[in-house]
């Protein structure tokens, strides 16, 4: 099941696997229906019960691969757009997925994200899902790194953003 959802199977492939006894809660549907931004997916697995903050083999979870592939190109597969991976990021945190357990990192998703991705401002699409969802001091830590970042390119946009949820 995983495999076929990873390499974009038909929705009806995948509904008669599930209806034919494939389990998402022992595999990595969850996280590869997330890779692939796939919202009606994403809410199809947590509706069968899949915990949102089952981590893989490297220790992240569906939110952590929703919030990041809509930034990478995947070869020659045609990603989803950044909202459906949007969609899939506020999916999964509704269903219970924490962001400090998204990732191993010990700085955090929110940092992983800026550090990352911080020239990107579909980047502040993903952020404004997490931050409420986030502990004070990943917002702060992130803030942080887009300070040094912003200083250290002559580019402050992200931190002038993030600014906003680090002053109240």
């Amino acid at each position: 099941l995983d495999y076929l959802i990873l390499g974009y199977a038909s929705p009806s492939l995948i509904d008669l696997l599930l209806q034919n006894g494939a389990d998402p809660k022992t595999d990595r549907s969850l996280r590869n229906a997330s890779l692939r931004g796939d919202p009606a997916l994403v809410e199809k697995l947590l509706a069968l019960g899949v915990d949102p903050n089952r981590r893989g083999p490297d220790g992240s979870t569906a939110l952590w691969s929703a919030s990041t592939s809509g930034f990478y190109s995947w070869g020659n597969r045609q990603t989803s757009t950044i909202d459906n991976y949007v969609r899939c990021v506020r999916l999964l945190l509704q269903h219970g997925a924490k962001v400090d357990v998204a990732i191993t990192d010990s700085e955090g998703l929110l940092w992983l994200l800026v550090r990352s991705f911080w020239k990107d401002e579909r980047l502040k699409l993903i952020l404004v899902e997490l931050i409420p969802y986030s502990s004070k001091s990943a917002i702060n830590s992130a803030y942080d790194l887009s300070v040094k970042f912003g200083n250290s390119q002559g580019s402050s946009d992200l931190s002038a953003w993030l600014g906003q949820f680090v002053r109240p």
